[in-house]
């Protein structure tokens, strides 16, 4: 389901920005703006402004005045930054006067809200606890958070009398407000205001998170993880828990972590513990996000000093200690005796986590009323917090207020909210030589490795790898080294003789922005698999920052490994980087004529006195002194000699001209297969159908797609990729067109697209693109714009009539020696399903009729895809019926989400991406249709269907 505020979302402004500040022109070579502030100029920076609150609301529903005080209204940075904010919330090194800068005006971009107790009934919690756990993770997820409908897993149904209603909610995906958690989100919502997009709402058991996006930023971010872990008795109950989002805005990966963890004094490793389990559950986003927020009712303690005995204070020596203090108003010795600060100093847990200085009173254990008053039966701690981490060294998080909500009275904890900055990345200036960086990681040694529970020192066989990502940066050869030799049977593994080397292509600004490098140790295990005991994280955009002004670099690092935010090792390397431009292949008769020619032009422009020169030496040449003797009659006619000698050096031209153009063909052929490799990097394709794609990319002569205009497609029952909204049939394949035609121009793949019905049309009827005769931007372009121009108001579908004409216009030359060369044609045809034909009778013989002109198409070397824009029941049946005679050279796909559907019902443990299904809707995998027809078993069934489809 959609929010109202996503709905106008949609109507907003389609401003791409992706970090932007809405109240000021951007300046993209600086970062910097200028606004009028009382009269004066002054210079803003870009960047997102981003809020993050957490409130413990102990079950019980907030009222207005409280949720004021919390949450900023409507999302104006007044209702944070204003000068009537104390001086205990602004951060060290922070200017009231300036604000450090950042655009005081507007709203915010970004604002996460964590609540924890959120429920208002106390029996949810085995409920939710036992349910949620045995579910997964899919309790809320809205309506920019795509998941695999074959990653949900299968129905429960024995779980369906624990709890039917939450079952029956969480399966379909749809909102299940547990505990009176509606009325709260139509408050926060309604507080929040309609000029934002909630782009994740999830509830866990008893701590909700929500995620709120400016709408001017909506179409441009997305949720991609979304996930809980429990932490509660056992593991298995919901009362302590965690959520992690990680939410993308443009090229910038933020993670959002919000936990409730275990209360009471002495319970400091269990907590500790549970930070680990809650990252280890949702695949540690602190690792692959670009800046991570962990924040929530934490329950980290003051640890009160001991008796002068050495021995812990009774519950009355700890309360008269903790009273004295609190008179004294001494935050400074509570935030020194709090475990969080030992915790981050001792690296015991969130290591490269940072939390401010708390200038305000603790915000545990207070009574319910304005103000700070304790109940003491209870230490006085900070157990609400928020903190902050960065993996990007161009730039980094800002804190700029950090405050408690003194005069919230609904609950026994204060909530706590900040204000963060984190600014547009500084301006990259590219250089054209230098588009190829080569990095070797040598001498690497680990000290200190903490092995997982389960294995002893003595088990400890260790390998070190690097990845990068975008996994497309990486240019791989011959030389490439990705991965070390293991070592075995020690904690202090040192590859001495060993180094890593790979090369990264450094040749746009967008890709290298956020660019990041992973260097991991890996416990080698050959039965259960391997796994990474821990992981450095290098930001790798700041390595080739660095690297742009000098030839090569070099550098010793040591860092922390890190798994789950603990430290489990030292690791100490190498780092030596180098620029090298890439090869380019040339045959050397190109390269000889190329030096001829150069020689030739210098000779002709030199001076009067050099070219004399040269005209005495060719004069004075024995070939010239025999050519001058020779008799008159030579140099009118030609002898047979003359003849039989000029016509080998033509034949050997030519052959050097059709060496040459054999080189450039290999050479377009491997850039084309490497923007292919980048493009099937990014649709996430596994590496064992990389060669079947390629093959199936190189046999194809040429795609033809014949798109339905009929009046059919404007019916709403389509759904985009990732949206749960309901869309026309011709939007969704919109969509679909524009992002074959992208991929055509980019990858070099000639497609013409083509309208079914061409009757009453005034636009284009059709559009090529990947003809290398203009530039792919162009083509792109003028295939959105073709396809925006459309309006889908034909009467009929022409779809057999369409496939007779593709018949009988077919060259037989061509077909000939498509045969001979073993290639064929791709035929894609997007409709609606149902044909028009005049003569039929009925829906049933226009079918009959399809299948006779499919017969005919099954003879000729074509592939036919048929891409059908409806899920009706009724019309997938009449083509199964009919398409059994072509089943060899044909493959019929629903949408994405039909499809995946289908594919779920058979082989429930497949997920089937999106990348795949793009490649099938492009004719690039061919056989894979089966995957929604027979059931295969994991293992080896499926491993010879893949075999079995690559040879095809």
């Amino acid at each position: 389901m959609r929010s109202r505020s996503h709905e106008r979302s949609r109507r907003s402004s389609s401003s791409q920005h992706h970090e932007p500040s809405r109240s000021h022109s951007h300046n993209k070579n600086r970062g910097y703006s200028r606004r009028a502030s009382g009269g004066n100029n002054q210079e803003t920076r870009s960047g997102l402004r981003i809020f993050v609150g957490t409130a413990n609301l102990g079950h019980s529903l907030p009222d207005e005045d409280s949720l004021a005080v919390f949450l900023p209204h409507h999302g104006k940075v007044k209702n944070v930054i204003n000068f009537s904010v104390k001086s205990s919330s602004i951060m060290d090194g922070v200017s009231k006067a300036s604000w450090n800068n950042i655009n005081t005006h507007g709203k915010l971009e970004v604002v996460a809200i964590g609540l924890q107790e959120a429920t208002s009934s106390g029996n949810i919690i085995t409920t939710s606890g036992i349910t949620a756990k045995l579910t997964g993770n899919s309790i809320k997820e809205r309506n920019n958070f795509s998941k695999a409908p074959g990653s949900t897993g299968k129905p429960l149904d024995e779980l369906h009398c624990m709890a039917s209603d939450f079952m029956a909610n969480a399966v379909k995906g749809e909102p299940a407000e547990l505990g009176g958690t509606k009325k709260l989100k139509e408050m926060i919502i309604h507080h929040i205001g309609d000029d934002y997009t909630l782009l994740a709402e999830f509830q866990r058991g008893e701590v909700v998170l929500y995620l709120f996006v400016r709408n001017d930023l909506a179409p441009s971010s997305k949720v991609t993880e979304l996930k809980g872990e429990n932490v509660g008795v056992d593991g298995i109950m919901a009362n302590k828990c965690g959520i992690a989002a990680l939410l993308s805005v443009g090229d910038t990966r933020l993670s959002f972590i919000c936990a409730h963890l275990n209360a009471h004094e002495g319970n400091y490793q269990s907590r500790n513990s549970s930070i680990a389990e809650i990252l280890s559950g949702t695949n540690d986003p602190t690792l692959t996000s670009h800046h991570s927020f962990v924040f929530g009712d934490l329950n980290y303690r003051c640890a009160l000093p001991r008796s002068s005995k050495g021995e812990a204070l009774t519950k009355e020596e700890a309360k008269i200690v903790s009273q004295k203090m609190v008179s004294q108003r001494d935050w400074d010795k509570f935030n020194e005796l709090d475990e969080l600060r030992k915790a981050l100093d001792r690296k015991d847990i969130l290591v490269g986590f940072n939390t401010p200085h708390c200038k305000f009173p603790p915000t545990f254990k207070v009574e319910k009323r304005e103000g700070f008053h304790y109940n003491f039966q209870r230490t006085p701690s900070y157990t609400d917090r928020v903190l902050w981490k960065s993996n990007e060294d161009t730039r980094h998080i800002e804190p700029i207020i950090y405050e408690a909500a003194s005069n919230f009275t609904t609950s026994d904890h204060k909530p706590v909210r900040g204000l963060f900055f984190l600014p547009s990345r500084p301006s990259l200036k590219l250089d054209l030589e230098k588009t190829l960086l080569n990095i070797e990681l040598s001498q690497i040694q680990c000290r200190g490795l903490k092995p997982e529970e389960s294995l002893f020192d003595s088990d400890l066989n260790t390998f070190m790898r690097v990845r990068c990502e975008p996994s497309h940066l990486l240019k791989l050869s011959t030389s490439s080294r990705l991965q070390t030799d293991t070592i075995k049977s020690t904690d202090r593994p040192f590859w001495r003789k060993c180094a890593l080397q790979f090369q990264v292509n450094v040749l746009s600004k967008t890709v290298i922005h956020g660019s990041t490098m992973y260097l991991e140790s890996v416990q080698e295990n050959m039965i259960a698999g391997s796994s990474v005991l821990g992981t450095v994280v290098f930001d790798l955009e700041d390595i080739i920052r660095k690297t742009l002004g000098a030839k090569e670099r070099s550098e010793h690092l040591s860092c922390d490994l890190l798994r789950h935010s603990k430290c489990v090792g030292k690791l100490t390397c190498h780092l030596q980087i180098s620029w090298r431009r890439p090869p380019v292949p040339h045959c050397s008769t190109f390269a000889s004529e190329k030096s001829h020619t150069y020689r030739t032009k210098s000779e002709s422009q030199s001076g009067s006195k050099d070219g004399s020169r040269v005209a005495e030496k060719v004069s004075n040449s024995p070939l010239r002194q025999r050519d001058s003797e020779a008799p008159a009659h030579r140099s009118k006619s030609k002898s047979h000699g003359e003849v039989k000698d000029e016509n080998m050096r033509r034949r050997e031209s030519t052959k050097s001209s059709t060496s040459r153009n054999d080189s450039s063909s290999s050479l377009q052929r491997n850039m084309s297969e490497d923007i292919l490799s980048e493009y099937l990097t990014k649709l996430k394709l596994p590496h064992a159908l990389l060669s079947a794609v390629k093959e199936n990319y190189y046999s194809s002569s040429r795609r033809l797609w014949g798109i339905d205009n009929s009046s059919a497609m404007q019916i709403y029952d389509s759904r985009l990729i990732g949206d749960d909204k309901k869309v026309s049939r011709w939007e969704e394949l919109c969509e679909c067109v524009c992002f074959h035609a992208k991929m055509g121009a980019r990858v070099g793949m000639e497609t013409e697209f083509q309208l079914l019905n061409t009757s009453n049309l005034h636009t284009n009827q059709r559009f090529c693109v990947g003809s290398k005769r203009k530039k792919s931007s162009d083509e792109i372009e003028v295939a959105r714009k073709t396809m925006e121009a459309i309006s889908p108001t034909a009467s009929d579908s022409p779809l057999v009539q369409y496939i007779q004409n593709f018949v009988k216009t077919l060259p037989a030359d061509e077909v000939i020696r498509l045969r001979q060369r073993g290639k064929f044609i791709s035929l894609i045809l997007a409709t609606q399903g149902v044909p028009s034909l005049k003569d039929a009778k009925s829906e049933s013989d226009a079918f009959h009729a399809l299948g006779r002109v499919l017969n005919s198409v099954n003879k000729l070397p074509v592939k036919l895809v048929i891409r059908l824009c409806t899920g009706d029941d009724e019309t997938v049946r009449h083509y199964n019926e009919v398409l059994t005679q072509t089943r060899n050279n044909c493959d019929v796909l629903n949408d994405y989400e039909g499809e995946a559907m289908e594919v779920y019902l058979y082989n429930p443990w497949l997920t089937y991406s999106v990348g795949l299904h793009r490649l099938r809707e492009a004719g690039l995998a061919w056989g894979m249709d089966m995957l929604d027809e027979k059931t295969f078993s994991f293992g080896m069934e499926f491993t010879i269907f893949i075999f079995d489809m690559k040879l095809q």
